[in-house]
């Protein structure tokens, strides 16, 4: 938008006209989150708290209970809002892998364990630590349930007039407008293996039938969605896109 439009809308707002991108409750307004800098503060936050920590005075116990309760809360607020970057999330682990093991920051030792294993619960033989991709992407899974679960909300109701809400979160991309934050929600769901875990782990409950579309929404327990299932005579329906409390209607009739 031109300049004197912004300013026209700042004024209006009783706001400040800043430049892009700015800071706003402690998160990057307007940052690109696919880029290594945007993640920067939280790197060096965790290297400043893990200089502050003097490890030779740390038991092993010690400095799990350290990475568990310190070094895991300092991305959770980056973590609930966007999709970590691989460089990122291997940078985050390496600090806590080097820390564990008793390294510094320029050298390392040996890791008698792999991540993988030390991330598992302490029931299976791990360690209990989180996993940085599925806890980021159990985090950003909280969008899609509450999207469904408070539609009247206000900020609901913005993001389904933009991007057509939760259900927008299963479409593929329409338009190039959608903003970088809500491909990379999307993505989180439709291309990895835990947002499809995720997925499958949610029921329908058909109720009034005022919210779930009879063909395309998978409302059968255990049952893939009508048109996947009738494709030929979806393609004939003349109530394509309506709800299961309209087909009631049409069964009366």
């Amino acid at each position: 938008m031109p300049e004197s439009w912004k300013s026209e809308a700042a004024n209006c707002l009783n706001c400040s006209l800043l430049s892009i991108p700015f800071v706003y409750l402690g998160l990057p307004i307007g940052a690109n989150p696919r880029r290594g800098q945007m993640w920067d503060p939280i790197i060096k936050k965790c290297e400043r708290t893990l200089s502050k920590w003097k490890q030779r005075h740390l038991s092993f116990g010690g400095r799990v209970t350290l990475i568990q309760s310190v070094l895991n809360s300092i991305p959770i607020y980056f973590l609930s809002i966007f999709r970590i970057p691989k460089k990122v999330e291997d940078k985050l682990v390496g600090l806590q892998q080097r820390f564990l093991w008793g390294g510094g920051p320029d050298n390392n030792k040996i890791a008698w364990i792999k991540w993988d294993k030390v991330c598992l619960p302490k029931e299976k033989g791990g360690l209990g630590e989180k996993d940085i991709s599925t806890f980021n992407l159990a985090l950003l899974g909280k969008w899609r349930w509450n999207l469904f679960q408070q539609e009247g909300h206000l900020w609901a109701k913005l993001l389904e007039s933009k991007y057509g809400g939760w259900r927008g979160l299963d479409e593929a991309p329409v338009c190039t407008k959608e903003s970088m934050w809500w491909r990379d929600l999307k993505l989180a769901f439709q291309t990895s293996q835990h947002g499809q875990e995720l997925k499958k782990g949610i029921q329908w409950r058909v109720g009034s039938g005022d919210r779930i579309k009879f063909w395309e929404d998978e409302w059968i327990d255990g049952e893939a969605s009508l048109v996947t299932k009738y494709p030929r005579l979806y393609l004939i329906s003349c109530q394509q896109n309506q709800l299961i409390q309209q087909m009631e209607g049409f069964r009366d009739e």
